[in-house]
């Protein structure tokens, strides 16, 4: 899967482990070959091969959060690469993931790669520091928003509450042509407008934060990748 705009390009990998079925994305500066590992999980050398087919220096790892479906690779790369690792501080402060080369950042800083800058935005509810990364017209949110639903709240530090203000600082603040990259697909592929996402995501649909909440934990859904 390949995406590019004015100056970035996207590498879109999906990765497997069992029953895990992640995607790590790559993202590269197209005129100085800087680029970006966002929650390198499994397979490295389905990754490896891309980065070598582009090549691509890797200079930043980002990590949406600290579940070990996402930061799987994180020392592997960090010990190929020499990158560094970004991680929330709330994410960080609560967990205390132990990983390499770590730096912290919070809300609405900026992470430069070549001629390119990814903007951070935090987002807890499926975790205490879960955050999303935007680049140009890009979102990569690993499990606080899917296409389909969004991320379950009841692991150690989620919180429905927070998951609602998340959803709701997203949709405020997002242009609606922004394409969104989850880290997990359930049946639709990463790289959809949010105005199309907006019209079918129930979790989007949802403005009244109590309404939002009962859904959300209900105990009769099916399995966490049912969201209706």
């Amino acid at each position: 899967m390949i995406h590019q705009d004015e100056n970035i390009i996207i590498l879109g990998i999906r990765t497997t482990k069992g029953s895990f079925i992640n995607f790590c994305y790559i993202i590269y500066d197209k005129s100085s070959r800087e680029g970006i590992l966002v929650d390198p999980s499994w397979e490295p050398e389905k990754i490896n091969n891309a980065l070598y087919e582009h090549e691509v220096i890797v200079r930043h790892i980002l990590l949406t959060h600290h579940h070990f479906d996402h930061i799987n690779l994180s020392d592997y790369y960090t010990y190929t690469t020499s990158a560094r690792v970004w991680i929330s501080e709330k994410e960080y402060e609560f967990y205390k993931p132990n990983l390499n080369n770590i730096l912290l950042f919070n809300n609405n800083e900026e992470i430069q790669f070549g001629s390119c800058t990814c903007v951070t935005i935090v987002t807890p509810g499926h975790t205490a520091g879960s955050s999303c990364f935007k680049i140009n017209n890009h979102l990569f949110c690993g499990d606080t928003l899917f296409p389909e639903g969004c991320g379950i709240c009841t692991s150690l530090g989620g919180n429905p509450n927070e998951m609602f203000k998340s959803i709701q600082l997203l949709k405020k603040n997002l242009n609606k042509s922004v394409k969104i990259f989850p880290g997990h697909s359930y049946g639709i592929a990463p790289g959809l407008e949010l105005e199309s996402i907006l019209k079918t995501n129930i979790y989007m649909q949802i403005d009244d934060e109590e309404t939002f909440i009962k859904f959300r934990m209900r105990t009769n859904q099916k399995n966490f990748m049912e969201f209706l």
